[in-house]
């Protein structure tokens, strides 16, 4: 008696629709008096991936959510590890699409390192506003 394979309905493939990115940047300025204690000999990176509907107006929305929550997640994880900022800060947006559904990936770049004393961590991600004006056009 033979085998008999069961066949399964071909799915299609994500289409790149925009990737941009940002190079790590320094965030902070020699006219910032900081008191840095430690940093990081190197730039850590991660990645997260986000499933959203194709309408447009929640896609911009959600990639906006997106990279911020990113840095949060980056900032929380070194927090445990004994940094409170990162000096230098890029990422990377990958937009896919597929049938109706969006695919968002955003690779985040950051230096991390202890700064001791008052300083402003309330930035946003470098030139993010500028990228989602250029990639996400209505």
């Amino acid at each position: 008696m033979g085998i008999i394979f069961g066949l399964r309905p071909k799915e299609s493939a994500w289409e790149v629709v925009k990737r941009r990115s940002v190079e790590p940047v320094l965030m902070y300025h020699g006219d910032e008096d900081l008191n840095i204690m430690k940093i990081q000999d190197r730039n850590i990176h991660r990645s997260f991936v986000f499933e959203v509907s194709s309408n447009s107006a929640k896609l911009r929305s959600v990639t906006r959510n997106a990279i911020i929550f990113a840095r949060q997640q980056l900032l929380s994880e070194f927090s445990q590890k004994g940094y409170n900022t990162l000096m230098l800060e890029g990422w990377m947006l990958a937009i896919y699409k597929k049938e109706k559904l969006h695919r968002i990936e955003i690779q985040y770049t950051g230096r991390p390192a202890y700064v001791r004393g008052k300083f402003d961590d309330t930035r946003r991600p470098p030139f993010m506003e500028e990228v989602l004006a250029d990639c996400l056009q209505t």
